[in-house]
């Protein structure tokens, strides 16, 4: 019985995605075609509603035809090329990122490819994302101190299983009815990261999130899991502040606060006296003076509740730093210039007494140096 009922689901995804085609013949199954519910993709999921979409790709929510259950099918944008190193590469961090078993993380359950776009099958988590919930303003202060927690105790897990983040945004933590963090977006961010770095000159392309970006990566450098703390400081400012630490003009503005800009100042949190500082230590511009792990970072928090206030001098900025690599490679190419100069002038300059020289010695010579281009 249950394989005649696959079979026909089968059936009915073959003819659905022929439709598809038809209809659309320039446009993929994963590509901007896939906008309405019915869509099935590698017969196995039906999409039933587009929940949202950023810089990385396209969310839907969508239907396993033979489990019956519901999913979270993240679709890497189009338009983009898709190597046989960088799919290879997307593969092997999604097989990581379904390693990881944890309360607080949105779990991976199946990777895919179709007509060139890779594709992540998540696990649906009901709620809300944070970054709405912190415009909705219906938290309480114990109740964001719990899921700063609960974040801490997700990257602190991933840690462990040696997997980083690289895009912790409020966008990408779901908030149950229960109040439950869960983080989203394990086990792709690397992949684009690695593959992108940073493209300042074209906006469409850039990936991450600037608002929350760690300094080393505003700077194309390695990221690792401090790399995350940092974000999720950035994160703890909007959480109880509402807005992010750097709100600026242009994406190169905040970039540039990320990088050189002194730390904003936090208010003190009612009934929580320190966690300020705690949130200040995670957003360090030198990733050495941050939490050695999220692991900290949740022992700090916890001492908070108990009536301990950390203490944290934040290290002053090194506010030229920009501005040093800039003109760095002004003066660099100064020199290599004057270099330059140099030898052009010192070679005409022994070219030319050279020749002199020989007309001194033999006068009636000078038909024969213009014969053999030398004059």
């Amino acid at each position: 019985m249950l394989s005649k009922m696959s079979e026909a689901r089968s059936k009915a995804a073959r003819e659905k995605i022929t439709e598809n085609a038809r209809h659309s013949s320039e446009n993929n199954v994963l590509g901007s075609s896939v906008n309405q519910s019915g869509e099935i993709i590698d017969d196995k999921y039906e999409i039933i509603a587009r929940i949202g979409s950023g810089g990385l790709g396209t969310v839907f929510k969508a239907r396993h035809l033979l489990a019956e259950k519901t999913v979270a099918i993240k679709v890497l944008n189009p338009g983009k090329e898709f190597d046989q190193r960088t799919i290879a590469r997307f593969k092997l961090e999604a097989e990581t990122a379904m390693d990881l078993k944890h309360q607080n993380i949105g779990s991976v359950q199946d990777i895919g490819m179709s007509e060139g776009l890779p594709y992540l099958v998540m696990e649906f988590v009901e709620g809300k994302p944070l970054n709405q919930v912190i415009e909705e303003d219906s938290l309480t202060e114990e109740e964001k101190v719990s899921i700063l927690k609960e974040i801490c105790e997700a990257l602190d897990y991933a840690r462990e299983k040696n997997v980083v983040h690289r895009d912790i945004k409020p966008q990408n933590v779901i908030i149950t009815p229960d109040k439950t963090a869960k983080v989203i977006d394990f086990g792709i961010a690397k992949v684009v990261d690695e593959r992108e770095r940073l493209t300042l000159t074209n906006t469409s392309d850039f990936f991450g999130s600037p608002k929350y970006m760690s300094p080393e990566q505003c700077l194309g450098e390695e990221t690792e899991h401090r790399s995350d703390i940092y974000s999720l400081g950035c994160l703890a400012f909007t959480l109880f502040s509402s807005e992010a630490p750097y709100e600026r003009e242009s994406i190169l503005a905040i970039l540039n606060a990320h990088i050189s800009d002194e730390i904003p100042k936090l208010s003190p949190i009612k009934d929580f006296k320190g966690l300020e500082n705690v949130i200040v230590k995670a957003m360090a511009k030198n990733k050495k003076h941050r939490h050695a792990s999220a692991e900290e970072m949740l022992e700090e928090i916890k001492k908070v509740e108990q009536g301990i206030e950390p203490r944290y001098a934040p290290v002053p900025v090194r506010k030229k730093r920009i501005a040093f690599i800039f003109w760095g490679s002004i003066v660099s190419s100064i020199v290599v210039l004057l270099g330059l100069l140099w030898f052009v002038k010192t070679f005409s300059t022994a070219t030319i007494e050279s020749r002199t020289e020989e007309l001194q010695k033999n006068p009636n010579n000078v038909d024969a140096l213009i014969d053999r281009g030398r004059l």
